[in-house]
């Protein structure tokens, strides 16, 4: 059975409500379309869904891989409060223990390595572009479903040398077109893009460098020279990079970073034992970490702006969709539990629901199987946004999930100029 898209609903019952959570309309779908009339009798339990989690839980991007396996853990617990259906059996997820990579490339590999020897059906992980192009070369060579929650493209193409990683992180040009519309509505004369050294930023400053918002404006574009390899990313590091700023005195600049080194930069250039550089900053997504809004970077970061998907704002206001109810219900999980919202934790809840839908359509958990499943996935409405995949298209979440946020003391605060 190959995937729909998400059935439509003008309204939304509670038991609605209570299930959009664990599948999404896709997945509750597909699970009562695939095991015929089970009636009110609860299916025969199946063996479980097992699946393993490789995330930077310590290091330098270990808040960013806490806060995603926070929501893995969250989605986890509310699936397996009733099970899902796949051809006719009801099963549960096995997440294994969570094995950290110490936000190093090298450790990475190795306790990859441990999960494919451990069997699982797919792996979620890694938080960050670099760590997930090592683990992705391993997936690729043992055929081992693989789902990074990064943004950088190189993560999943070429396309035929990545038929089994998909990326759930912003496309970049999507990013690039928001940030650079701003900047030419804003009325801003001249741009410095500063990127992080890593596949993350130079993905991001080649998409800034095509929008058409910069290509087809007289607005002076430039990219600041190479930051020193991204962990970890102190304020001496950055020194050059304040010096080319100051001296150029753009009127905006985009700092195409993680965090934390979006925080780093931004307190380099803010520095208050220094000429403070004037320029106003805008951010990618990825700099949509709870980090961002530390005390540590509230001065640097006041009055900036950032893209990031739409529910770092807070629950929608009107749930009138299974996924709208599904995103209320996860934020307010999320805070109820972390106080704090971090807007890269959904991609972590995501890659693990995806990978459930696509159980509950098919009833198959091989690898290969799997794959073929996640690959055909259509307007999977998730907690970030919608996903769509295919042959040749492994990622992202939709661009019209994203949107521009102000950061403020008080948060992220819907975009104006």
């Amino acid at each position: 059975m190959t995937a729909r898209p998400p059935l439509a609903s003008g309204g939304i019952s509670r038991r609605s409500l209570l299930s959009a959570f664990g599948l999404g309309t896709a997945g509750l779908a597909l699970s009562a379309c695939g095991n015929q009339a089970l009636g009110d009798e609860a299916p025969p339990e199946g063996p479980p869904l097992v699946l393993g989690v490789c995330l930077e839980l310590s290091g330098y991007f270990a808040r960013i891989g806490r806060a995603e396996l926070n929501a893995i853990n969250i989605v986890a617990n509310k699936i397996n409060r009733s099970g899902f259906v796949a051809s006719g059996r009801t099963r549960k997820i096995q997440l294994l223990p969570a094995l950290d990579n110490l936000s190093d490339v090298k450790h990475a590999k190795i306790v990859f390595q441990q999960l494919i020897d451990q069997n699982v059906a797919a792996v979620i992980g890694g938080a960050t572009s670099e760590t997930s192009l090592a683990m992705g070369a391993i997936a690729e060579q043992h055929q081992v479903p693989m789902i990074s929650l990064s943004s950088a493209r190189s993560v999943t193409l070429p396309a035929a040398n990545h038929q089994y990683v998909f990326r759930l992180g912003p496309n970049s040009a999507d990013v690039a077109k928001l940030l650079a519309d701003a900047i030419v509505a804003e009325g801003h004369k001249s741009v410095m893009i500063i990127p992080s050294n890593d596949a993350h930023g130079r993905d991001g400053a080649q998409a800034l460098l095509a929008t058409t918002a910069f290509t087809n404006s007289e607005i002076q574009v430039s990219v600041v020279k190479a930051l020193p390899p991204p962990q970890p990313v102190v304020n001496g590091d950055v020194e050059a990079t304040y010096q080319e700023v100051l001296a150029a005195k753009p009127d905006a600049v985009i700092i195409w970073s993680v965090a934390p080194t979006a925080g780093v930069i931004a307190r380099a250039l803010h520095d208050p034992n220094h000429t403070v550089v004037r320029s106003k900053l805008f951010f990618d997504a990825g700099a949509a970490s709870a980090e961002t809004l530390s005390a540590q970077n509230t001065q640097a970061m006041k009055q900036s702006v950032a893209v990031t998907t739409s529910i770092i704002g807070g629950p929608p206001a009107a749930v009138t969709t299974p996924a709208a109810a599904a995103r209320a219900d996860f934020f307010n999980t999320y805070t109820s539990v972390y106080e704090r919202f971090d807007g890269l934790a959904p991609y972590g809840g995501d890659a693990l629901k995806i990978i459930v839908n696509a159980v509950a359509q098919t009833g198959m958990t091989d690898r290969q199987s799997l794959r073929e499943a996640i690959e055909q996935t259509i307007s999977y409405e998730g907690l970030a946004g919608t996903y769509t995949f295919g042959p040749g298209r492994h990622g992202g979440v939709g661009g019209d999930a994203l949107k521009l946020f102000n950061i403020t003391q008080a948060g992220w605060v819907p975009y104006s100029s």
